[in-house]
């Protein structure tokens, strides 16, 4: 299933925000990797075709409660 390719106008900033949001926490977390991985490759293929897979990056971070 390829990624929607529509354009939405906005009157503001903070409702286009709201859309977005609200489009991805409706997405299941199969629907929100296969979206990023389909961006990743297009990325990869459009500018810098050279790469052969993705930069490993490690941080710790500690969440906040709750």
């Amino acid at each position: 299933m390829p990624v929607n390719r529509e354009i939405r106008v906005f009157s503001s900033h903070e409702s286009a925000k709201a859309a977005d949001i609200s489009e991805w926490a409706a997405m299941s977390k199969e629907e929100r990797l296969r979206i990023g991985s389909e961006l990743h490759a297009f990325w990869v293929r459009n500018y810098f075709p050279d790469v052969t897979r993705l930069d490993r990056t490690v941080q710790v971070i500690q969440r906040a409660p709750g």
